[in-house]
């Protein structure tokens, strides 16, 4: 079955993921939770996924532990969440502009939660039947990798979503705001672009995040550039800092760095 990258139905890149490369480099992060597999479904759902009717951020929860499970129009339990995948079909006002944060969040007012909706990037309508997700050790066919959605303490997170930066240059999303779902599938497919999450109280909730821990969502175009940074990985501190740092400098160290500007 060949269910096609979610960007642009090809990977930018064009490369396969080393599903076992992939694997041995998450290791070396010593991660409390299981990384996740993110397949965005345009027609067939995966063989072996299992409908679960929760929360559509609470995918990445029962990957994590350990199942391989999807969402779909027939099979979820939240119609915001539905809405922000582009799976709910004429969404009632109370959705679209937000009221119901305003019922359940009292402290939002309905300007800020209106604006909040309608800020917040939805999937195309229609384009998804179904998002799956799996634990990657459970994932056999590189081409159900669309996106790896990691649970980690900050440190980690600085290297997992920063992996693209130290290649391309391209700096990752930091987001807050949002309801989970769309943090978690929406922006990194859209923008094709690393992202680091906080989530809102209930996509943590559901996800079962401690107070330090937060959501990174590297897209399948970026994983190569994890494993091409794990590989290598150097850190030579002292070397950087004679340079950058007064408190460092040695005059010969500096010194040997100019130009020779000395008259001939």
């Amino acid at each position: 079955m060949n269910i096609q990258n979610s960007f642009n139905a090809v990977s930018e890149n064009g490369e396969k993921i080393d599903i076992a490369k992939l694997q041995s480099v998450l290791k070396h992060f010593k991660l409390k939770h299981n990384a996740v597999a993110v397949t965005y479904c345009k027609d067939a759902i995966p063989e072996g996924y299992e409908p679960v009717n929760d929360v559509p951020c609470a995918l990445i929860h029962h990957a994590d532990l350990g199942k391989k499970v999807y969402i779909n129009k027939e099979h979820h339990d939240c119609l915001v969440g539905l809405y922000h995948l582009g799976m709910l079909e004429n969404a009632s006002e109370y959705i679209r502009d937000g009221i119901y944060m305003t019922d359940v969040q009292q402290f939002y007012t309905l300007e800020a939660a209106k604006s909040n909706k309608h800020n917040t990037p939805n999937l195309p309508q229609g384009m998804f039947k179904a998002i799956a997700a799996a634990p990657l050790h459970l994932v056999d066919d590189e081409s159900l990798i669309h996106t790896i959605v990691v649970i980690c303490e900050p440190q980690h997170a600085m290297i997992l979503a920063g992996a693209a930066s130290t290649r391309i240059g391209k700096f990752p999303i930091g987001e807050l705001g949002m309801s989970a779902c769309a943090s978690i599938f929406n922006i990194p497919w859209l923008e094709n672009n690393s992202t680091f999450v906080i989530g809102d109280g209930g996509g943590r909730m559901h996800n079962y995040l401690s107070t330090s821990e937060l959501f990174v969502i590297i897209p399948r175009d970026h994983i190569k550039h994890l494993i091409d940074v794990a590989d290598s990985f150097k850190i030579t501190p002292m070397e950087m800092r004679k340079r950058i740092r007064p408190s460092y400098f040695e005059e010969k160290v500096y010194a040997s760095t100019l130009p020779n500007t000395s008259p001939s």
